[in-house]
């Protein structure tokens, strides 16, 4: 299967020999989206990256990891439904790629994210999952929580429990610390460290 390998009930359920040197493993690992010329992705776990179709060099570890993603490229998500709704909307008008080039480690971490490029979060829960995040760029999340009610905001950086994890629409904010939240949800250019 030119360089694939599929291991478990309907794993590569809808390979075509188009799509070269994917490896899945798990019941459903890219097993659900037609791959039409889908390269170099590796899944491992139950549904974990199950929808792609011409997505490149994906990395998803852990149940339905970056499952909704179909076209994406260069993601890497490891945890229990990580970036579980990573996926495209053109209607959104973005300007950089798009579901491409995002890291999430930890349980349910860039677990709502759409269109989300360039966005890094290590921990549980990080990034949006308070509620659906949209064409999020740029982010970077560490610490459980952190940027949890992200739903358009940029280029944000949160480091600590619960930082920045107010932040909604707001850009270029910086929180540091445990429960570390700018003033404003929305405002841009904030900082808070450790409370100050």
């Amino acid at each position: 299967e030119s360089g694939s390998v599929f291991i478990g009930d309907d794993a590569g359920a809808n390979w075509e020999a188009t799509s070269l040197s994917n490896t899945a493993v798990g019941r459903l690992s890219m097993g659900v989206g037609t791959m039409s010329t889908a390269l170099y992705n590796s899944a491992f776990g139950f549904a974990a990256l199950s929808n792609i179709t011409s997505g490149d060099r994906n990395t998803a570890i852990g149940l339905q990891a970056n499952s909704s993603n179909d076209t994406g490229s260069w993601n890497t998500s490891a945890g229990h439904t990580s970036m579980i709704s990573n996926t495209t909307s053109s209607s959104l008008g973005k300007t950089v790629p798009e579901a491409t080039h995002n890291t999430a480690i930890g349980y349910s971490s860039q677990y709502y994210s759409l269109n989300g490029a360039y966005n890094t979060s290590v921990g549980s829960q990080t990034i949006g999952n308070g509620g659906i995040t949209y064409a999020g760029t740029g982010n970077t999340a560490m610490g459980f929580k952190s940027l949890f009610n992200s739903q358009t905001g940029s280029y944000n950086t949160t480091v600590g429990y619960q930082a920045g994890d107010n932040i909604t629409t707001g850009d270029y904010n910086i929180s540091i610390g445990p429960d570390a939240d700018p003033p404003s949800a929305t405002a841009d250019y904030q900082m808070n460290i450790g409370g100050i």
